[in-house]
């Protein structure tokens, strides 16, 4: 069986653990990406195993889908890993029909239900993007026109999770018959196993430091009164951008939080932090915390972080293989609810984060992971999704 897997909007991740999963597939596996991702992946052994057909950094999308319009031809499926919403819409749908096309969906309202799902804000600048979206690219690139007829051609849908698949079958977003079983964006790795320090334990918040995102401060309140009464070292560490006003005065609370205590520590960056860095972090990590605010919005429109989108930290447990702290409204799927506490209220985190500081709960959770994760390794996986794929080309 011949695959073209097509990710050429910049999501490594996405495309580095498909790589991971069909390094040892029996299939022939074609690879249609940017030069920006090739660069990075190209240094892995996997690598080797596939054909890549790298789009030139200056080339459009349109330019180099059509240009590979003959090729792509020729293939059993065309894996969609991602398609952004921006990016010329009508070379997708001009392919052909002769292989089974599949896209992976990340954002369930932005595509399947979006009339009922708008959201404007209301401060000037935000108001400002609003409408520049919809002129630029609703109207002027005739977004709504294109992602349409991708719908209509699309052979086969299928979303990162099982709580993603599941929200577009009870509403009935997409016609049964055109869906497949989820293929998560990320499989596990051992390798980000660290061994515990009994006198410390590092906190980490992946991502963006943004208001609308996660509620830092409530962090803040929470890590105020455990160290009142905790001589144990804790370590905060933001590890994504941090520049906008908002993140300003969150830091600069919690470097005072650092002056008060000398058992507290406090990182931070103010650019985006390299991968080598970040997973060099991720290794000293001990559990992951994210205060998310779980209605967020892409584009135009309104998303449920885990029901009608997928958020990084989910991603982020299954990879490396930690622990993690998240609001109770978070949907995840049942195979690894037992890596995650929940809470409702400031009173249940922080009763959560003293029972990791104290007892040997983070002990217990992490000699867990391996187990637990087993589903999401690559030797798992490949079967599976090999299964699906020989099911989709015999019908």
């Amino acid at each position: 069986m011949k695959i073209a897997i097509i990710e050429l909007h910049g999501h490594l991740e996405c495309l580095n653990s498909l790589c991971k999963i069909f390094e040892h597939s029996s299939f022939r596996i074609d690879i249609y990406t940017t030069s920006g991702i090739y660069s990075e992946l190209r240094h892995y052994s996997y690598s080797r195993q596939f054909r890549w057909n790298v789009k030139p950094q200056k080339m459009s999308v349109k330019k180099f889908l059509t240009l590979s319009k003959t090729a792509l031809n020729n293939y059993d499926i065309l894996f969609f890993t991602t398609m952004e919403i921006e990016t010329g819409y009508s070379p997708y749908t001009d392919i052909g029909q002769k292989p089974a096309t599949i896209l992976r969906i990340h954002n369930i309202n932005s595509w399947f239900n979006r009339i009922h799902n708008i959201r404007l804000y209301v401060t000037p600048h935000d108001l400002f993007k609003d409408f520049s979206y919809l002129i630029r690219v609703f109207f002027g690139k005739a977004d709504w026109f294109h992602k349409a007829r991708i719908l209509r051609s699309i052979s086969f849908f299928t979303f990162p999770t099982n709580q993603m698949t599941q929200f577009a079958k009870t509403n009935h977003l997409v016609n049964s018959g055109k869906l497949i079983a989820p293929i998560p964006v990320s499989v596990f790795d051992p390798e980000y196993h660290k061994p515990l320090e009994k006198e410390h334990i590092t906190f980490t918040i992946p991502g963006k430091v943004d208001k609308r995102r996660r509620d830092y401060y409530l962090i803040l309140r929470v890590l105020k009164n455990i160290l009142k009464k905790s001589n144990k070292g804790i370590k905060l560490i933001f590890l994504g951008k941090a520049t906008n006003n908002y993140a300003k005065d969150v830091i600069k609370q919690f470097k005072k939080l650092s002056v008060d205590y000398s058992t507290f520590e406090f990182q931070y960056f103010t650019a985006r932090v390299p991968q080598t860095q970040f997973e060099d972090i991720i290794k000293k990590t001990d559990l992951f915390i994210s205060p998310i605010n779980i209605q967020t919005k892409y584009k135009l429109y309104r998303e449920i972080y885990g029901q009608t989108k997928l958020s990084g930290i989910e991603s982020d447990i299954i990879r490396y293989g930690k622990p993690a702290i998240l609001p109770r409204a978070y949907r995840v799927d049942e195979d690894i609810q037992d890596l995650i506490d929940f809470y409702s209220n400031e009173e249940e985190l922080s009763a959560i984060l003293k029972e990791y500081i104290h007892t040997d709960l983070l002990s217990r959770k992490t000699s867990m992971a391996k187990i637990i994760l087993e589903n999401y390794s690559p030797e798992k996986l490949l079967p599976e999704i090999e299964k699906v794929f020989l099911s989709l080309v015999n019908q």
